[in-house]
């Protein structure tokens, strides 16, 4: 049977898939016993020693945080607004405004009236203010009569009327603020109610703006 060429050939390569298993094994072994050799002669490695911690406290302390984009901003902005300065109050200076009057009046004998002018604020730039007698006709016709200059303190005076001047028609009492050519004009008129003969003595139409409340007139 071992005489057949083919029965032969295998068993001889039979003979040598051993033998190369076993020079596998052999070679494996001998990495083995190299590797505990090696093993055995190397030296333990000094462990390096314990390094103490610092204590809790320590390491807390020296925590520094970074803060976030959103905490640097708020911060930012909380700076921003303490460090602008406040204003110093002074209670002593009080703000500028027009010149305004408050009127009072009260019979003072036949045909006579005393008027009482409170002044507040300041006077504008150009104008003066004149205290006008208004008389309403009660025919849908009122007249505006100047009959004095004032300035900015309080003051009291006396307004009359002529004798035969009619007493069955309503006057008011009333402060206008005038230009320098308004102002003019009413002193030309107020001159006028002086004469012999009162013509074009009075506004046909209110003039200027009206600063003061209407005080009605006790003739």
């Amino acid at each position: 049977m071992l005489s057949d060429p083919k029965v032969a050939g295998l068993v001889g390569l039979i003979g040598l898939v051993l033998a190369f298993i076993g020079v596998v094994i052999a070679f494996l072994s001998w990495r083995g016993d190299e590797r505990e050799r090696a093993a055995k002669t190397t030296p333990p490695t000094a462990s390096a020693p314990a390094t103490a911690s610092a204590p809790a406290t320590a390491s807390a302390s020296a925590t520094v945080s970074t803060p976030t984009a959103a905490e640097g901003t708020t911060a930012a902005a909380w700076r921003t607004a303490t460090s602008i300065p406040k204003p110093a109050a002074n209670p002593g200076t009080t703000a500028a405004h027009d010149l305004s009057y408050r009127l009072d009046a009260s019979s003072h004998g036949a045909g006579t009236v005393k008027v009482t002018t409170a002044a507040t604020g300041r006077p504008e730039s150009g104008e003066t203010y004149w205290f006008m007698v208004e008389v309403n006709w009660g025919d849908g016709n009122t007249d505006y009569y100047p009959r004095r200059r004032l300035d900015d303190q309080a003051e009291t005076f006396d307004v009359s009327i002529p004798t035969d001047a009619r007493t069955d028609v309503v006057r008011t009492g009333r402060v206008y603020a005038l230009d320098e050519e308004q102002s003019a004009d009413a002193e030309v008129r107020l001159a006028r109610q002086n004469s012999t003969t009162n013509e074009d003595d009075f506004f046909a139409e209110p003039t200027g703006r009206i600063v003061s409340n209407g005080e009605r007139l006790p003739f």
